[in-house]
């Protein structure tokens, strides 16, 4: 029976063992090690080939690979590695996700993405692109710049009793597009007919606004023109929708201006010939 046990010497590690001859002294070492594929290791030790007790040993990798686990390693007294050995794995990035309307091409496939790999941009007809034409994978695992995107214009707000007919489809409002705008009958649109996406994603104005159509009644009428004409400006009862009215009577032309939600005021504004 042999009965293994450490002991430390002034410069080594020793290991008696019992044998033939009684106890016996020797060296302790640990187990050869192997650089890592795609990697470099490099020892202490004066021969390859034994790791005595202390012995380090360092790892890196080739160029386009990282480490993955512990840089280096240290033989113990119990003829052990302090850690186990590391190995070297392919720096790789994530694939690009596509954008609408953007065409992507890749140096390598979507799971094979190495270091140095790139990818270039471009878009549909009539789209423009923004942000990098190219990216490239770096050293860290991720691209040299954030995915590039086409400009389109968001699709404008329908607004209450607002009609919009569009140029094309509101997923695809691409710089050039336009959209025309009218309001349902008894509203006047308010703002600008027609709006153009530009070329930094913008519209060239504000979505316009519909306001009802303002209409005096045959009465309201008569009471207005029948007060002004005696020289007084009257309080009467207002229509609704509307804050603004021009009307003949009496030999002028009179304004009907709203002074609250429920009164109008009447003024003379010119004589009419």
């Amino acid at each position: 029976m042999t009965v293994n046990h450490a002991v430390k010497g002034d410069t080594a590690c020793l290991e008696a063992v019992w044998g033939a001859h009684g106890w016996q002294k020797q060296a302790v070492h640990c187990p050869s090690l192997r650089a890592p594929q795609d990697g470099n290791m490099t020892c202490s030790a004066e021969s390859p080939a034994e790791f005595p007790y202390g012995s380090t040993c360092t790892f890196t990798c080739a160029d386009g690979f990282q480490l993955q686990g512990v840089s280096s390693v240290t033989c113990t007294e119990s003829a052990e590695w302090s850690q186990d050995t590391p190995y070297c794995e392919a720096i790789t990035c994530k694939s690009l996700e596509a954008g609408d309307h953007l065409v992507t091409n890749c140096s390598h496939s979507s799971d094979n993405l190495k270091l140095n790999s790139s990818c270039s941009f471009s878009c549909d007809e009539g789209f423009i692109l923004q942000g990098a034409e190219s990216l490239q994978c770096t050293g860290t695992g991720k691209w040299s710049a954030d995915t590039p995107t086409s400009i389109t214009c968001e699709s404008p707000e329908q607004g209450d009793h607002l009609v919009r007919k569009c140029s094309h489809s509101s997923s695809a409002l691409m710089p050039n597009s336009n959209c025309s705008f009218s309001c349902d009958e008894g509203f006047d649109l308010q703002g600008s007919e027609t709006l153009t996406c530009n070329s930094s994603g913008n519209w060239t104005g504000e979505v316009p606004s519909c306001q009802a159509q303002s209409r005096l009644d045959p009465t309201f009428l008569g009471m207005a023109a029948g007060g002004a004409c005696k020289g007084s400006q009257p309080g009467v009862p207002a229509p609704p929708g509307g804050a603004r009215w021009n009307f003949r009577g009496c030999d002028k032309e009179w304004l009907v201006s709203l002074s609250d939600e429920s009164r109008a005021i009447i003024q003379p504004v010119a004589s009419v010939p």
